[in-house]
């Protein structure tokens, strides 16, 4: 059989950041870190040098036929895994990973009934491939009446569980990799509130959870995901600069970044400045994030909201308490063609969203596609 590698690459840490860096590599779909020494130059120009030149090194000897022990040994322990096996194994790994489990301990307990209704849980775990996954994702559609969104959230659910398996070598590629999702209706919830919807949700949350007031002008002003900001802590407030650090172990796409407090977030924050710095700046003084008083949530704490506190909290407050059916994310839209209106170009917009490209953050700035309609009519051009 012919060995399967890709090119090494360097895996970089900001300065801050206490993690190693390291090259790595795929040998046979089996992942390969090497360090050799990298993490004791302390100069970050002269250790990128080092890694970069250490990357070219491997690839060369990879060039002339070298096999790395740790990927030989590997392959003799993945051969024999049937899917079910594999499937437990992946969701052990992903459940070291993250906080929230329920949608994963769901979504594997339905594909492992469904793997035992269809026959397929003895099949090898090299064998199943994309067709397998499709079949159960639309056998799940039928027998559990998921709309298409549902569809979608379970083909993420468990594309992210199964690269686990994919990384151990117990799948050629991800059966889940390449399916598609389904097309979904843009609900009314998804559009931003009205000026007036929002004096009404401002004036809402002060009154009934203050700290939630502040988080949800950090999603307005600065875009920020809520899942985000649950996991946000002191220290990663940058008072003097006036940035937010997003840390790429909390990033949706696992990049660090910096966002500018916009507004007057930097007021609505500055209370916490002199804190202990690993405190979650809106926690809770309950371990695990369970039942509080209002009081002494969404405020300076030692423990983090559990990941569904915030829309759980909104729909109480917003959705059947003032009746205004807009989502939580509204905010984040708002934003958006809060500041299109206000003349920032939408490249800033971009880059304070954390956006790699434009076509994205035009998602969010709802008002753009009429303004530049608007703007069309404003050209003379020639008649014939």
């Amino acid at each position: 059989m012919k060995n399967y590698w890709t090119i090494p690459k360097l895996k970089i840490y900001p300065e801050y950041s206490d993690k190693e860096w390291y090259v790595w590599f795929r040998f046979n779909r089996k992942p390969v870190i090497v360090k050799r020494g990298l993490n004791k130059i302390l100069d970050l120009k002269e250790r990128e040098l080092e890694g970069k030149a250490l990357a070219k090194a491997l690839e060369i000897q990879l060039d002339k036929g070298w096999i790395p022990k740790s990927a030989l040994n590997y392959i003799e322990k993945v051969e024999r895994k049937t899917i079910l096996e594999v499937t437990d194994i992946s969701f052990e790994l992903k459940a070291k990973q993250v906080d929230e489990l329920k949608s994963y301990r769901t979504a594997i307990n339905f594909f492992k009934q469904a793997l035992k209704d269809l026959k397929m849980e003895r099949l090898n775990s090299h064998s199943f491939e994309r067709s397998h996954a499709k079949r159960i994702l639309e056998y799940l559609k039928e027998k559990r009446s998921w709309t298409n969104k549902n569809y979608n959230k379970y083909i993420g659910l468990y594309r992210t569980i199964f690269y686990e398996g994919l990384d151990l070598g117990y799948f050629k590629t991800n059966p889940f990799g390449e399916i598609r999702n389904l097309k979904t209706v843009k609900k009314i919830a998804n559009t931003p509130p009205t000026d007036e919807e929002m004096q009404l949700i401002c004036q809402e949350l002060k009154d009934k959870n203050y700290g939630f007031y502040i988080f949800f002008m950090i999603i307005y002003y600065c875009g920020i995901r809520p899942t985000e900001l649950t996991l946000l802590k002191i220290k990663d407030l940058d008072f003097e600069n006036r940035y937010i650090k997003i840390r790429e172990e909390n990033a949706k796409n696992d990049k660090f970044r910096k966002v500018p407090m916009v507004g007057n977030v930097y007021d609505l924050l500055i209370t916490c400045k002199g804190l202990d710095e690993d405190l979650y700046v809106f926690g809770t003084w309950v371990t695990n994030g369970g039942r509080h008083s209002q009081k002494n949530w969404f405020t300076p704490n030692k423990y983090k909201l559990k990941k569904d506190t915030p829309n759980r909290q909104w729909k109480k407050l917003i959705k059947d308490g003032l009746g205004i059916n807009k989502n939580l994310y509204s905010g984040k839209h708002k934003g958006a063609d809060d500041k299109l209106e206000a003349g920032m170009d939408l490249k800033t917009i971009c880059s304070i969203f954390g956006h790699s490209e434009t076509a994205m953050t035009e998602r969010y700035a709802h008002s753009l596609s009429e303004r530049r309609l608007e703007n069309a009519k404003k050209y003379n051009l020639k008649t014939f």
